[in-house]
Order: C-alpha cells, then sequence, then structure tokens
C-alpha cells in the first residue's frame, strides 16, 4: 500500500505542479489586461474566450485534443498507459493533453477573479491618491494595484490547488495517468476501507495546509495599515 500510495501521490504532484507553471502566469496576464482595461476590446475578447474555455467539460475537451493531435497528428501520446519509463518525469509527453484539459477548466475561475480585484484596485481611492501626487501610471499598476488585485485570488488558488491535489479523476482516468484521483476510486471499488481511510486522511491534511497558506499569503499580500496610539 505504501509503495502504491507513494507513486500515486508523485503522479498527482508532477500533474498539479506542470498545471500550475502553466495556469499561474497565463491567468495572471489575461487578469491584468483585464483588469486594468476594464469594458475594453481586450477585456471582453480575454472573458468571452476564458468563459468559453471554462464552460467545456472536462471528457469532451480531452476527448476532442486526443483525437486531434494524439489520433490524426501523432503529436503526443493519447494515454500513459503501456509505455516506458519509470514516472511522468521520464515522459513529458504524456503531460501535454491533460495538462491543457486541466488548464482550460481553471483558468477561468483564477483570471476573472484576478481581472476583478486589479479592476476593483485601480479606481480604488488609495491609487487614485497616488495619481494625484504624481506617481507615474505605471508604478501604481506595479507596485500597488496588482499587489492588491491578486490578493482576493490567493483563495481561488488555493481551491484550485486543493483540486488539483486531491486527484483529477476524469483527467487521470481518461489518459491513464497514475494518481490519487484514481487509485482513490480503486480502493473504493475493492472495497479496502484502511486505504480509503488512508486516502480520506490525505485529503483532509491537504485541504487544511492549503488554506491555511493561502491565508497567510493573502495577508502578506495586502498591505496592512499600523494603528498608531
Amino acid at each position: 500500500m505504501t509503495e502504491d500510495l507513494g507513486s500515486e501521490v508523485a503522479g498527482t504532484l508532477v500533474l498539479a505542479a506542470v498545471t500550475l507553471a502553466c495556469v499561474l502566469p497565463v491567468a495572471l496576464l489575461v487578469g491584468v489586461l483585464g483588469g486594468t482595461r476594464p469594458g475594453s476590446r481586450v477585456d471582453r475578447a480575454l472573458n468571452a474566450l476564458v468563459v468559453a474555455l471554462g464552460a467545456i467539460p472536462e471528457f469532451a475537451l480531452g476527448m476532442v485534443l486526443a483525437a486531434v493531435f494524439a489520433l490524426q497528428l501523432g503529436w503526443f501520446p493519447a494515454t500513459a498507459a503501456g509505455l516506458p519509463g519509470g514516472s511522468l518525469v521520464d515522459q513529458p509527453a504524456v503531460l501535454v493533453l491533460p495538462v491543457a484539459v486541466l488548464v482550460a477548466k481553471h483558468l477561468c475561475a483564477l483570471a476573472r477573479q484576478i481581472r476583478i480585484g486589479v479592476a476593483d484596485a485601480r479606481d480604488a481611492p488609495y491609487a487614485t491618491h497616488l495619481r494625484l501626487l504624481g506617481v507615474s501610471e505605471r508604478a501604481v499598476l506595479l507596485r500597488t494595484v496588482v499587489p492588491n488585485g491578486i490578493a482576493p485570488a490567493v483563495q481561488q488558488l488555493a481551491r484550485t490547488v486543493d483540486g488539483l491535489l486531491g486527484g483529477v479523476l476524469v483527467v487521470e482516468a481518461m489518459f491513464g495517468l497514475p494518481g490519487v484521483g484514481a487509485g482513490f476510486v480503486e480502493a473504493v471499488r475493492a472495497r479496502d476501507l484502511p486505504v480509503v481511510q488512508g486516502y480520506a486522511i490525505l485529503f483532509v491534511v491537504t485541504t487544511v495546509v492549503v488554506n491555511v497558506l493561502a491565508d497567510v499569503a493573502a495577508r502578506r499580500l495586502v498591505p496592512q495599515r499600523d494603528v498608531v496610539t
């Protein structure tokens, strides 16, 4: 059990790390571009794009990507089952399609949250006050608007990380990836109660740790006002 759980956790960590490395810069770019130009053509186009991607079910997008890029073009393998290599790190091509599906799933909520936060911070009184003091718009955006705007999105990022570390069952099953979600389903199917309890403890600990770290990060991002008495 320990060896199986270790390999499944390692697979989930690799998939989650690659997905976050892809979705974070894209969401930040989309959110900041839309939030600094609310109501513009760029904002509306980016908003429509991320909403459309987020509305596509995982299994449908996965099937389309596998049919086009794996079966027809042959650029990437359609599944990790039967491929040589000890881990997903040894065969990075297997991760391309599942990571694309996960990025499309999580991009919408994260980018829209950043966009809303940046748009609110852009028109906040403290940003207006800095402009009246002669601070350049670039400095206002980079030093004040963006840090304050992305702070509320930290909680959405925590939910994204929690969902990725908790196992993405549909993606793992579709692409034959070893992971926590697939292992949990197999344990339930086999009615292996000790293994199910182990997975449950893992999910709970992951959720608590991720949310505590998100609270700390959000507090650090938002400037604190010291009360002088």
